[in-house]
């Protein structure tokens, strides 16, 4: 697993605890740059583990904005659902 630090280490850590799932390298990576404020765009196939990178950036932000851009309705009514209870 990737080593990471300082502010992405807390959310990496809340959102485990949270969801119960350890990150893939490119996660925390992409999380790592998220933390920074950077931007970020990440393409991957279905089932791969976006969801898990902005569902932890809102588990550790909870009154902050997280803005993803989903190009079908039924996938984004799938994921914003389970992000409510947040």
């Amino acid at each position: 697993m990737l080593d990471v630090d300082g502010p992405a280490k807390a959310v990496l850590v809340e959102a485990e605890r949270i969801f119960g799932q350890r990150h893939r390298d490119w996660q925390a990576c992409a999380i790592e740059c998220l933390v920074r404020k950077e931007d970020l765009f990440i393409k991957a196939g279905t089932g791969s583990g976006k969801s898990l990178v902005f569902q932890s950036m809102i588990a550790a932000r909870p009154n902050g904005i997280v803005l993803v851009i989903v190009p079908l309705k039924t996938l984004m009514d799938d994921q914003v659902y389970p992000c409510h209870w947040f």
